[in-house]
């Protein structure tokens, strides 16, 4: 990524018609380093009617960085456009951070709610970041705004995970879940069965280990005392009783997509 000041010297050369001014949809307050000379540029056409020449912006900003009077505008309006929305994401980690270490679900929600505000006009524009250590990411982490979905393509970990909503009965609360944790990449489905057959979903055959599959049965309107599985065949398990079925059952599984979960790693 280039620097914001070459990016940002590129824009305020280049920034030299209306046309190209119309094209602009930033503010002076998106700038990092050249916000003065962008509004004495902006200023200098109210006052004027006319663009100053590249001299006259170096003249009175000589911080300005010249090799950059040639750059592209497109080019710079798109990088410019992704070190705004780096900052942002940035700004939103960063006026958290204490919070992440004393209570990271809480400060995790609010950052969340601070990319709310952030416009992302493309998807590709969140797909790489990097200013050398403050906040690094790349095209396995991701943030939506417009489907407000967070991607990560790899390992989260956290003292713990939680879900943090409006409570859905009391305005003047919120609803906080945790996740049920184990020791393994574990999977689930649990329903209702009046049937000597559990069909599993038919992805299950390439997401899980049908050595790691177990069953658990409720008998449900009456006892069921010889209720029990007879074992698990073509994606299915197989029930028997001595009278008609009615049961609710858990079907947990271990991922075999990914790695076993390393319960207890090294502590460097």
């Amino acid at each position: 990524m280039e620097s914001f000041e070459f990016i940002e010297s590129g824009l305020v050369f280049g920034l030299n018609s209306i046309e190209r001014l119309k094209k602009f949809k930033h503010v002076s307050s998106d700038f990092a380093k050249h916000s003065d000379a962008y509004k004495f540029l902006t200023e200098h056409v109210d006052t004027y009617g006319e663009f100053p020449s590249a001299d006259l912006m170096v003249e009175n900003f000589p911080v300005l960085d010249t090799s950059a009077r040639d750059l592209n505008l497109d080019y710079a309006l798109d990088k410019f456009k992704q070190q705004v929305l780096f900052r942002q994401i940035v700004t939103a980690f960063q006026s958290n951070k204490d919070l992440l270490r004393d209570n990271p679900k809480k400060a995790l929600g609010m950052i969340m709610d601070d990319l709310n505000d952030v416009e992302i006009l493309h998807d590709e524009d969140v797909n790489q970041y990097d200013n050398g250590g403050a906040f690094d990411a790349d095209g396995n982490f991701t943030w939506n705004s417009g489907t407000q979905v967070l991607t990560v393509s790899g390992h989260i970990a956290a003292t713990t995970k939680s879900f943090l909503i409006d409570h859905p009965t009391k305005p003047e609360k919120q609803l906080q879940y945790a996740c049920l944790e184990g020791p393994e990449n574990g999977v689930y489905v649990r329903g209702h069965t009046n049937d000597n057959l559990i069909d599993l979903p038919d992805y299950w055959t390439a997401l899980v280990d049908p050595e790691s599959i177990t069953v658990q049965l409720t008998a449900k309107d009456a006892p069921q005392p010889f209720l029990y599985v007879s074992g698990v065949l073509n994606n299915q398990v197989h029930l028997i009783s001595d009278r008609e079925i009615s049961a609710y059952y858990t079907v947990s599984a271990t991922r075999k997509d990914v790695d076993p979960l390393l319960v207890e790693p090294d502590n460097y």
